[in-house]
């Protein structure tokens, strides 16, 4: 049993050189679809520099990891089924931009769903 107290994390040379080897979590492989798909995106970011002044700073930084998003015909599945093809809603900027869907999108279907989501 190691008695020392917990130092955390320790990054070295070694630790870091390991970890520019491995590819991200969740990630796929790149494809000329996905390339096709990424010059096709064209981001929408949710808030402007000149909406800052109006909102909490906390806000407005949560707005900026957003963007606008449709939703596409494999992500209608579940709670989603009934919804329109193409319904806008909001998604990690992250995530969109390594092509990803599920859970880091999000539709709301009502105006009520949207302050419940943002409390989730």
């Amino acid at each position: 049993v190691d008695t020392r107290p917990n130092q955390g994390i320790m990054v070295t040379e070694e630790t870091q050189a390991s970890a520019h080897a491995c590819s991200p979590a969740a990630t796929r492989a790149s494809s000329p679809e996905s390339k096709a798909n990424e010059k096709r995106r064209a981001q929408i970011m949710i808030v402007m520099n000149e909406d800052k002044p109006l909102v909490s700073e906390y806000i407005y930084y949560l707005l900026t990891q957003v963007e606008k998003v449709c939703l596409t015909e494999s992500e209608r599945v579940g709670n989603r089924k009934s919804m329109e093809l193409g319904m806008p809603g909001f998604g990690c900027k992250h995530c969109c931009a390594s092509d990803r869907k599920g859970l880091c999108r999000f539709f709301p279907a009502r105006r009520r769903t949207l302050p419940a989501k943002i409390k989730d």
